[in-house]
């Protein structure tokens, strides 16, 4: 049976178009293979003849949900009623890694094909983080003599001073005899008493202005003949003040400050980096940043520090890029989600795949390579093996050639019709590793769980509720349920009992800590849906390592699932409470998307 059957099949049911069915065809089928088909061990339904006798024609009929149903002439199928469709009893004797399609076929199915090359690779980091003040731009104004403040003019924080703003009034006896002085010095000076009275004037003037007086307020005391006794202080610098130290009333000290002003024409962007994260990053990357107070404004900066220490608790590390803030609207305190763009680096060129055209199941990574054979495409599956994940692009280690045509788009596809036609599924094959849980990691006997304190167990009763009330948020798309649910597990977190716990045990639960911590610290500030499932998968890693290290108390299981299509078909892994997968990393667009990979026991069995 060949891909345009199916479809023509779909298009005579109703009017829609072809593309629809494609996808209905990927949906249905891939439910099929991740579950690992239909039960095997099912007896087929009455009358059905699963191994038909093979009719003259060379023609066998099957249902293109249900393969294993095939019967001689056209019909229903017994199982889902609908209608049979033909399978040409030659299709299927080909090889069995392969896939026949004609170039009609292949446009109807919407099968696109890119190139394996050799080149750069970039990844992009996301990180968050807010927006703090230059600390190399604060600056101190202290009081340049003794007094008492009788009044504040610069009397809030936050609002902006120019220099030469009036700040203070000061009533200083300092002040007032060190005008007395002046005047004095201009009297001997103008009665000509002493050659050296004009140098006395000078410094008795330099003296004023030392103690904090202007230029133009010594000239108002020569023009009055009278010193003052209240001196207004005017600011000799320009910023913002973000703290003040005068009152009404208080006395001060020559030297004591007064007011700490910053200058914000330039900021600074502190970011949070997660550990997986720190390799790819290094002073002099370009960062692009957007606060949540401005969106649709996004800049551009580089980064000028990144902390050579973890934060024990939140597992993240602080990197620093300088902003220009010239116009003013980058406010300390706002947050902000940035994008550093790294370059993947080998000592060499690196071989790249198209991230969309590896399909990823646990440990396994599979393409489909197109090639042609006497004038019509052949597909065939490949199990290969992939490096790192670099924005769009896999590096490739082994099992693909620079030139060769890999399927990005209508992978799932050719492998469902690869198993309509009783061939070999890359997805689901036959045979998995023992005693692996299909992910390459050993499963973990229930026996072999470290025996921890019930004090222990019982405490992290929340952490589990909490992370499945999260999980549950994320299946129905309801964002603030998901952020009320993260706060919830970081407050179950911290609470958790470690008294008695071995010392491997208790440094292996602070890991565990930390990275739930540092996963839910911002989720008031998750700004959509897949902001929280990208936090949920790192989440539901360190829980899952929470509960194949310690268990969990009670009597109720638990159970491990896995969705090879997750985040651009690179997987992830999750834990939830019932045994129909419900898909939190996609919700009720593929809510069964996925399969069981294990099953938890409650410790208090």
């Amino acid at each position: 049976m060949k891909i345009s059957d199916v479809l023509t099949h779909f298009s005579r049911r109703a009017p829609f178009p072809a593309l629809f069915w494609v996808l209905l065809v990927v949906s249905f089928t891939g439910g099929f293979l991740l579950r690992g088909g239909c039960s095997r061990g099912d007896a087929p339904a009455a009358g059905v003849h699963v191994h038909g006798e093979q009719p003259a024609d060379g023609t066998i009929w099957t249902c293109s949900m249900h393969p294993q149903i095939k019967l001689p002439e056209p019909g229903k199928c017994p199982i889902c009623f609908m209608d049979l469709i033909p399978l040409s009893v030659d299709q299927a004797s080909g090889p069995a890694a392969e896939l026949h399609l004609s170039p009609a076929a292949e446009a109807l199915a919407g099968i696109v094909t890119a190139p394996v090359r050799k080149g750069p690779a970039w990844k992009r980091v996301r990180l968050s983080g807010k927006v703090v003040p230059d600390e190399t731009r604060f600056r101190i104004i202290t009081a340049w003599t003794g007094g008492r403040i009788e009044r504040l003019v610069a009397a809030e924080t936050g609002i902006s001073i120019r220099e030469g703003d009036a700040l203070f009034e000061l009533f200083s006896p300092d002040l007032y005899s060190a005008q007395e002085e002046y005047l004095q010095a201009l009297r001997r000076r103008d009665t000509g008493a002493s050659g050296s009275a004009e140098m006395l004037v000078r410094a008795s003037a330099e003296r004023l202005v030392q103690l904090g007086m202007t230029r133009k307020q010594i000239a108002a005391v020569e023009t009055r003949g009278t010193p003052t006794d209240r001196v207004t202080i005017f600011s000799p610098l320009s910023g913002i003040v973000i703290h003040k130290n005068a009152f009404e009333g208080l006395y001060v000290r020559q030297g004591d400050p007064v007011y700490t002003l910053a200058d914000l024409s330039v900021v600074w962007v502190s970011l949070d980096a997660y550990e997986r994260d720190i390799p790819w990053l290094k002073e002099g990357d370009r960062v692009e940043f957007s606060a949540a107070a401005l969106p649709g404004i996004p800049r551009t900066a580089t980064i000028t520090f990144i902390s050579p220490v973890v934060d024990e608790k939140t597992r993240t590390a602080s990197v620093r890029v300088v902003a220009d803030n010239s116009e003013g609207l980058l406010k300390p305190g706002m947050f902000v989600s940035a994008e550093a763009l790294a370059e993947v680096s080998s000592g060499g060129e690196l071989l790249l795949v198209p991230a969309p055209a590896v399909l990823r199941t646990g440990d396994r990574a599979v393409v489909y390579v197109r090639t042609e054979r006497e004038g019509e495409p052949v597909f065939s599956g490949r199990e290969v093996v992939v490096g790192v994940r670099a924005d769009s692009v896999y590096t490739v280690l082994s099992g693909l050639h620079e030139g060769e045509q890999v399927v990005v788009r209508g992978n799932f596809v050719i492998d469902s019709a690869m198993q309509i036609e009783a061939k070999p599924s890359m997805m689901n094959p036959p045979e998995k590793r023992s005693g692996t849980d299909g992910t390459g990691s050993a499963r973990q006997p229930l026996s072999e769980k470290r025996a921890s304190p019930a004090s222990f167990l019982g405490s992290t009763e929340p952490v589990y509720a909490s992370y499945l009330k999260m999980q549950k948020a994320l299946v129905g798309t309801a964002l603030q349920d998901a952020r009320a649910a993260a706060g919830s597990l970081r407050e179950a977190v911290v609470h958790v009992r470690s008294e008695g716990l071995a010392a491997e045990d208790a440094a292996a639960w602070n890991e565990i800590q930390g990275k739930v911590l540092g996963h839910t610290q911002r989720a008031d500030n998750w700004p959509d849906i897949a902001a929280a499932r990208e936090a949920f998968r790192s989440i539901s890693d360190a829980v899952i390592t929470m509960e194949e290290r310690f268990g969990h108390g009670g009597t109720k299981d638990l159970y491990k699932a896995f969705c090879p299509m997750a985040f651009d078909n690179s997987g992830a892994f999750w834990i939830q409470d019932s045994t129909a997968v419900s898909n939190p990393y996609y919700g009720s667009m593929m809510l069964r998307c996925g399969e069981i990979r294990n099953t938890y026991e409650g410790t208090g069995r």
